[in-house]
């Protein structure tokens, strides 16, 4: 298995290590429960160093735009430098190769970050997708360190490791982010993260990274694996590949069709539009505290027939009962409707929720 610049730091620490998108990575430390406490109402650090950016670059800004907007499924014209934004890679059938995220730099550079188990597949496909775009360069990085360093505390502590120079946190506003000034290759500093919760994103060369793990570790924070990881993304619907996402189904069958453009062209755009689906990836949680949802778990209606099956499911510290998302059919994708999750052949009542009940710390732009 591969290992990320931070494995001695996992193992000094007593880590659990588990095999993730080929990785050797942490999935508890002392436990998920008190990593998850942590992260909800102090903060957590997570090694997200599995994650692959790729920086895309084009001597014409034109061209390189062309070559975004034509790979993805949502429009990358507007997007402002420093500014980042959630998008996803489609292949020719409407299906997702990856959700990702957009870094807009300036008008000739990009940075692409992109989930761990798809990284070779999103290379081989956006390399083979730039036979027409000739000035354009896509290049891995190689010896870094990206971390998520998430919770509602996380400025006022970040404020204390970092160096002055990149210290002006209070500017940063959800998906907008700051270049490290002392790197050739752009490293970048950003608001984002995958939990609900305010925090950092942050790539940085792989020395350097080790450092910010120890001081933010000598501060007092908690280090948290992917077991509290999962169930934070959870409990604000957020979508993972492998569960929610997959190839053979459509943004909009994921329920990130709020990212999907009508207007432009790109790969899939018709067989996304062709037909109208028939079943939606949608949350729920439980309406007694008995039952687990597990993913494949099947979901039923008050009659018993199957309608779909649970994409992710776990027991929320928060909520104290069983929630999730599954996919199902549409007509039951509706605010307050009830399913049954079968649970070792017993239906268990669970209440559809359109939108997370959870209301987290992220730190927005105020609107003008």
């Amino acid at each position: 298995m591969k290992k990320t610049p931070l494995y001695e730091k996992h193992i000094e620490l007593k880590a659990r290590m588990v095999d993730f998108a080929g990785f050797d990575m942490p999935v508890m430390y002392a436990g998920i429960k008190d990593e998850y406490l942590a992260v909800r109402n102090n903060c957590g650090l997570f090694d997200i160093s599995h994650m692959a950016p790729y920086l895309i670059t084009g001597e014409n800004p034109d061209e390189l735009l062309l070559f975004l907007n034509h790979i993805t499924c949502r429009d990358v014209t507007g997007l402002k430098p420093g500014k980042i934004q959630y998008n996803a890679i489609t292949n020719s059938e409407g299906g997702l190769i990856d959700d990702i995220t957009i870094y807009k730099i300036d008008l000739n550079r990009y940075i692409l970050l992109v989930n761990a188990s798809n990284s070779e597949p999103v290379y081989n496909h956006i390399t083979g997708q730039k036979n027409k775009y000739a000035s354009i360069k896509i290049e891995g990085y190689n010896d870094y360190v990206l971390l998520a360093f998430q919770g509602k505390n996380a400025e006022q502590i970040l404020k204390k490791v970092i160096s002055p120079v990149e210290n002006n946190l209070e500017s940063l506003f959800f998906y907008e982010f700051t270049l490290f000034t002392d790197y050739k290759v752009p490293h970048f500093l950003s608001r984002t993260g995958y939990s609900g919760e305010d925090g950092f994103e942050i790539l940085m060369p792989s020395k350097d990274g080790i450092q910010l793990w120890n001081n933010l570790i000598k501060a007092g924070v908690t280090p948290c694996g992917l077991g509290a990881r999962d169930i934070l993304r959870m409990e604000v619907f957020y979508p993972l590949y492998g569960n929610e996402l997959n190839s053979t189904r459509t943004p909009i069958e994921s329920s990130i069709d709020w990212i999907v453009s009508s207007k432009k062209d790109y790969l899939g755009k018709h067989e996304i539009f062709k037909n109208p689906p028939s079943k939606k990836v949608t949350g729920f949680v439980m309406k007694g505290k008995g039952g687990l949802p597990r993913s494949h778990y099947p979901v039923v209606n008050k009659d018993g027939k199957v309608i779909g099956e649970v994409t992710s499911g776990a027991f929320s510290f928060t909520w104290d009962r069983g929630f999730g998302m599954a996919f199902i059919e549409i007509e039951y994708c509706k605010e307050g409707e009830s399913i049954f999750i079968d649970i070792r052949g017993l239906k268990n009542e669970a209440i559809v929720h359109l939108k997370s009940p959870y209301q987290g710390s992220i730190k927005r732009r105020p609107k003008k």
